[in-house]
């Protein structure tokens, strides 16, 4: 009598980009304008880490012309002018500049300890205040704002409701009406309830940063609505609707997919798994190139602190996880794009930028690969508040 043993299951298959990543040596385009190289090796002596050098370079940019912009619609001497300049004004703000800003001011509020400038430099922490107290009221963002809405409660809280304001899982995720709540709940309440939020979760600091914030946000636009209507409609209050806007749709976007298999009873089953499930990465866009790499969500959840410069290193490193918790990854198209192209049922091009690389034994048919998409659409019970103070 003979012994047989079992046959080994097949080993399976290793996760493996089936396309080159180019966005590991993309050329950077966030930056208008660069730093003579000896000024620039100045810069850089005083940064923590040197390759953010682009990053300055970006937001300098930006603080040369944009307020410059906006002070000519100011300085217009006849009203007809002022229009001629306003309506310049928030398309060139918007369109040249827009996603160079806000992606920076993205990456400098996630600065690891507080600050890209190396420690006991003289007038650090004013340097780090510029962007976020004032260059961003020129993109429509509250002075000192950002950083409580996406740090302190869209990365704290994770996309989840309603702890998250700015959440996606209760909504059906292709509807336009469904947006357009998400939206307008944005629009109309987010200066009341971000410091509602701070204070539920017990962090008092952001309660009185936020009751600032949107104090001196109102009274600011009131105040300069006395001194020139004209000009403060189109620097000031067309910008705060055409940002939110834009900052709605980009965080729908991003977070348009979300496996509902990874939460039970609306709670998330894993909290460092369920960041492969809430998100998308985007690899081989040129938008990568002028965001700091921002197509890189899943990685960005994952990480928070990580250098946007790595984002596209890791991704790679860490495939075998996103196989593991068949993540979605797409290529040459960016998140927006993927919003707007499922928001209008472009399925067919959806379809085309998804990438298969081991997350399921057999890749996923046409057919299979826009049904899963669709199942990551429907709306996701949401649990409760499990907010805590930084």
């Amino acid at each position: 009598m003979t012994s047989q043993t079992a046959p080994k299951p097949a080993p399976k298959p290793r996760a493996k980009l089936p396309v080159a990543n180019t966005d590991l040596t993309v050329e950077r385009r966030e930056a208008v304008f660069h730093l003579p190289s000896g000024l620039a090796d100045v810069v850089t002596s005083m940064l923590r880490d040197k390759r953010d050098l682009q990053l300055v370079e970006a937001l300098l940019s930006i603080l040369l012309i944009v307020p410059t912009s906006a002070a000519l619609v100011f300085l217009a001497p006849w009203w007809q002018l002022k229009v001629v300049l306003g309506l310049l004004h928030v398309p060139f703000v918007f369109v040249v500049f827009a996603a160079r800003f806000i992606l920076g001011l993205h990456y400098w509020s996630h600065a690891p300890r507080g600050s890209v400038w190396t420690k006991g430099m003289p007038f650090a922490s004013v340097l780090q205040a510029i962007p976020t107290m004032f260059i961003a009221p020129f993109f429509g963002i509250p002075a000192g704002m950002y950083y409580l809405h996406h740090v302190a409660m869209h990365h704290r809280d994770n996309n989840m409701a309603p702890a998250d304001l700015s959440s996606t899982m209760p909504y059906q995720r292709n509807s336009i009406l469904g947006f357009l709540h998400y939206w307008a709940r944005f629009f109309f309440f987010a200066l009341f309830e971000l410091p509602i939020h701070s204070l539920n979760a017990g962090n008092y600091r952001l309660l009185a940063q936020g009751i600032a914030s949107a104090a001196f946000f109102l009274a600011k636009i009131f105040l300069l609505m006395q001194v020139d209507a004209i000009a403060t409609t189109f620097v000031f209050v067309l910008p705060f609707f055409v940002a939110s806007l834009a900052l709605m749709f980009g965080n729908w976007s991003q977070h348009i997919f979300v496996d509902p298999d990874a939460y039970e009873d609306g709670v998330a089953k894993d909290a460092d798994a369920v960041n492969y499930s809430l998100t998308f990465n985007c690899m081989n866009s040129p938008e990568n190139g002028m965001t700091f790499n921002d197509g890189y969500h899943i990685i960005h959840h994952r990480w928070a602190s990580l250098h946007w410069a790595d984002l596209p290193q890791k991704c790679i490193d860490d495939l075998e996880a996103h196989a593991r918790n068949d993540a979605l990854i797409f290529s040459d198209a960016d998140p927006m794009a993927i919003g707007l192209a499922v928001m209008s049922g472009n399925w067919d091009w959806v379809v085309s930028r998804y990438v298969h690389y081991g997350q399921t034994p057999v890749p996923r048919t046409p057919k299979e690969i826009e049904a899963e998409l669709k199942r990551r659409l429907a709306p996701i019970q949401c649990g409760p508040s499990k907010s805590k103070a930084l």
